[in-house]
This record gives C-alpha cells, structure tokens and sequence, in this order.
C-alpha cells in the first residue's frame, strides 16, 4: 500500500525543492520492488529516479533512469506509462 503513494510523493517532495526526501523515498519504491520482485515497482522506481536525479543536477544519471524507466513500462506493455516516464 506504501509503495503506490510513494511515487507521488516524490513528485511532491520535488515541487517543494526537498530533492533529499525524495531521493530516500525513491530508494524507498526501489527496495519495496526488490523485496516483492515486482515488475511494477521496479518501472516505477526507474521513473521516480530520473527527476530526482536532475534536481541534484545529475543529468548524465537522470538521462540513464528516465531510459531505464521508459524500457520497464515498455517490458509491461504499458505505453501511457511509458510516454510519462520519459518525459
């Protein structure tokens, strides 16, 4: 149930400029994926990465995660998600 709040609160954390809090809550998404071994999770926590990663001022990563992110939603035949993802 965490886990499907996780990434909008990334996306919050972001809009307030705490770059740091939603870094810990996209390990967070990862970690869950992890111990689920889910596929989802997993897609999600490459989307969440990637504007994280900018807002650090890592662009070489966020580039890397956003791809990451757009190949999992393609892998679970999800296109919306994946058009969101790289975005």
């Amino acid at each position: 149930e965490r886990a499907g709040l996780l990434p909008a609160y990334v996306i919050v954390m972001l809009a307030i400029n705490d770059a740091d809090t939603a870094a810990t809550a996209g390990r967070q998404i990862g970690e869950i994926a992890v111990r689920q071994d889910s596929a989802l999770l997993r897609a999600q926590a490459g989307e969440t990465a990637a504007p994280v990663l900018l807002a650090k001022g890592d662009h070489d990563a966020a580039l890397d995660r956003a791809r990451q992110g757009v190949r999992a939603w393609r892998d679970l035949a999800a296109p919306y998600d994946a058009a969101f993802a790289g975005r």
